[in-house]
């Protein structure tokens, strides 16, 4: 008969539970209130306990959860709780809302947790599934500038104990790996550790977690939020004594979870309190807490990240946590994730998991892309229905270093646009090694600097660099390009060499993380106008021969001659004046940038010389000889009268310009002769090799091997 009252009692229970659950709203749930059945016997609030009936107390609830598989089934905690009620330690006891972890609370308002956070991505009871309790992966959308935390400090805790692998390591490895100065320290979750942060950049702490809105006892109609994440203290009596304050303002909470071992054990776990009190973040940090229940999507969840984010300087910050029970698998794996790509490590994980490697290798991109990148792949979400969320009180999204998308240069003032993400904080640039000294504008995405025409700094690796935090390195590449042109009228040429000087970025590239690197669209302004060539481009110029025509014209022969005055000089690149030798040339790129046409090149020399003009008559009453001379100009141009044709240069994929030649001859006639004459072109070009040509490295960081 006693078995069967207990039955029906436990079974009572059950069906209360079970009411609350499934009949409130979210809201509610953070409300309801686990009273105890006509079986149970709580304790009165406000009764005082010993440390020795504490721990007592703890050791008992400890092996009754042994004696119940540890609390891994529904049924199990239903049991559990049951118990709990019937423990004159404790005043209440229940379960939180959606994580369905048991919570107990002693009769002088001491907070006991029961938390688990399973190894492997396995689906746990109450039916839930991948994604099912969660549609939306963010929390908030905002929109502003990126920035980078103010601190260059990285803390990396790990409270997880022996039984799971320490993920610290992993992300400790890909900080090295990505060459970006930070200083990391990593250490266990201890009291003493956690009590001295102050002003890091970014906080991850990797251990369990639980907490909800815990009610209080009748007559209370109110509730105690406490969330709490598990320390590496373990419940002592010598530690009962040293953190009795703590624990009696709530800054500490008791948590039976795992350590070193899969058999559970009592810690101590801070909760908003000690984090409010003790702790504190630098403005635009990152904080990662990798813990289950981390981001809870109810009211008391809003409470706790507000109390975590309102200890950043400015109160901004970043703050990323799971939204229910998470595991060791999943919860390594999309941190491992979003570390390499913010920092564009480009390294597999060396923990637990293993992390997609993008090929070819991918720059650093802000969390907002990265977190898109992780919820297409899945990574944000546990069997049992958890998601990793996010939510950043920063104007728009943070970075942990600065990120170059792609350069442009301006010739005609050797002006240097970079675009990406850099932050509000004006940083410095380097080209090649060299520091620009000329940053006229510096925006979270775009920064304009002038730099060399010619020499050091004008052309190679563009980075970033804020704080000592170093961009992925761009190449802006360089070509000498020398062109051996020749014009003959008919005898005369004018003949010499071009040398164009050409800088361009010419690296692939992705506008968001996973895409395939593409170039992006540069407007084409051809037929008549284009890109200019660098100011130090010029031509040469030599002007010879002569023009010889002969004919019969009754009764006489006639030979008509025009022979210019040699000249030679050197034309600088856009010049522009009146009545003085001028050298323009524009070009335009193909779409696949595998051909560089230019279309537009002339040489003027307006009246660089002058044209003897000869016409001697031989007839049957004499010979005769007329001549003068007059000032000529020289043309040499592409296109020009008949001769449309562009010149095409066409690109290797090693970035080599390929040797090549043009040539074409139309007829002009020049004299009274009428004979068949002609005017014809010749350009031929050699290989040009680049300087700083992308390489295989470029699309992420070019960093030297061994260095940063």
């Amino acid at each position: 008969m006693r078995h069967l009252i207990r039955i029906r009692s436990l079974f009572l229970f059950t069906c209360l539970l079970t009411g609350l659950l499934f009949r409130c709203g979210s809201d509610e749930l953070e409300n309801a209130r686990q009273v105890p059945n006509n079986t149970g016997n709580p304790g009165t609030p406000g009764t005082p306990i010993s440390d020795e009936a504490r721990l007592k107390a703890l050791e008992d609830c400890q092996s009754k959860a042994a004696e119940l598989n540890n609390l891994k089934k529904f049924e199990d905690k239903v049991q559990f709780v049951a118990w709990l009620y019937q423990n004159p330690a404790f005043a209440t006891a229940g379960f939180f809302p959606e994580s369905l972890d048991v919570y107990a609370m002693f009769t002088d308002g001491r907070v006991a947790l029961f938390t688990d956070t399973p190894k492997t991505d396995e689906p746990y009871d109450g039916g839930r599934r991948r994604g099912e309790s969660d549609k939306v992966s963010r929390l908030t959308e905002t929109t502003g500038t990126l920035e980078l935390p103010t601190s260059t400090h990285i803390s990396l805790f790990n409270g997880m104990g022996a039984y799971f692998n320490d993920n610290t390591v992993a992300l400790e490895k890909i900080i090295a790996a990505s060459g970006v100065k930070y200083q990391v320290d990593r250490k266990v979750a201890s009291i003493k550790n956690l009590e001295a942060v102050s002003g890091d950049a970014v906080f991850y702490l990797f251990t369990h977690g639980g907490g909800g809105a815990i009610p209080n006892p009748p007559p209370k109609t109110d509730s105690t939020f406490v969330m709490s994440l598990w320390t590496t203290d373990a419940v002592t009596k010598d530690n009962e004594k040293a953190y009795k304050a703590y624990l009696d303002d709530k800054r500490l909470a008791y948590m039976l979870s795992t350590f070193d071992t899969e058999k559970p054990e009592w810690h101590y776990g801070i909760t908003g309190e000690f984090i409010k009190a003790h702790m504190s973040f630098a403005e635009n940090a990152l904080i990662f807490i990798d813990a289950c229940n981390g981001f809870r999507l109810l009211p008391t969840g809003t409470v706790f990240r507000n109390t975590v984010l309102d200890k950043a300087v400015n109160k901004k910050a970043t703050y990323i946590g799971w939204t229910m029970e998470t595991n060791e698998f999943m919860a390594s794996q999309a941190s491992q994730f979003i570390f390499d790509r913010l920092l564009g490590a480009n390294t597999t994980g060396p923990g637990s998991t293993t992390i997609p490697k993008e090929d070819p290798i991918q720059r650093p991109f802000d969390l907002d892309k990265i977190y898109s990148d992780l919820v297409k792949r899945g990574f944000h979400l546990c069997a049992n229905g958890a998601t990793l969320k996010y939510e950043s009180r920063v104007n728009e999204d943070i970075l942990l270093t600065p990120t170059i998308e792609r350069l442009e240069i301006h010739e005609h003032t050797s002006t240097l646009q970079i675009f990406g993400s850099f932050g509000t904080k004006q940083g410095k640039v380097t080209v090649d090694g060299k520091e620009v000294s000329e940053i006229t504008d510096w925006t979270p995405n775009t920064i304009i600097c002038i730099i060399p025409e010619t020499g050091a700094g004008s052309a190679g690796d563009v980075i970033v660099s804020v704080d000592d935090r170093k961009s992925n390195a761009v190449p802006l590449t360089l070509w000498n390009l020398k062109l051996n042109y020749a014009s003959d009228d008919n005898g005369v040429r004018m003949e010499g060499t071009i040398s164009l000087v050409l800088r361009a970025d010419v690296h692939p590239r992705r506008e968001v993380p996973g895409e395939k690197p593409s170039l992006p669209e540069l407007v084409d302004y051809g037929p008549s106008s284009g890109y200019v060539f660098g100011k130090s481009s010029n031509a040469t110029y030599h002007i010879g021969g002569q023009k010889l025509a002969q004919c019969k014209q009754e009764p006489c022969n006639v030979t008509y001659t025009e022979t210019p005055l040699v000249k030679s000089g050197t034309v600088s690149y856009l010049k522009i004046g009146s009545n003085i030798p001028t050298f323009t040339s524009f070009y335009n790129w193909s779409p696949d940038r595998k051909t560089i046409r230019i279309d537009h090149l002339i040489i003027s020399l307006p009246q660089i010389t002058t044209m003897d003009h000869t016409a001697k008559y031989q007839c049957p009453s004499g010979t005769e000889e007329a001549k003068n001379q007059v000032a000529t100009g020289f043309v040499f141009a592409m296109p020009f009268e008949q001769i449309q044709d562009v010149l095409k240069l066409q690109i290797a994929d090693n970035y080599n310009i390929r040797a090549g030649s043009f040539s074409k001859s139309i007829p002009r006639q020049w004299s009274p002769c009428n004979n068949s004459e002609t005017y014809s072109v010749l350009i031929t070009w050699d290989l040009a090799r680049p300087s700083f040509a992308p390489s295989d490295n470029t699309p992420a960081r070019l960093r030297p091997v061994g260095g940063n």
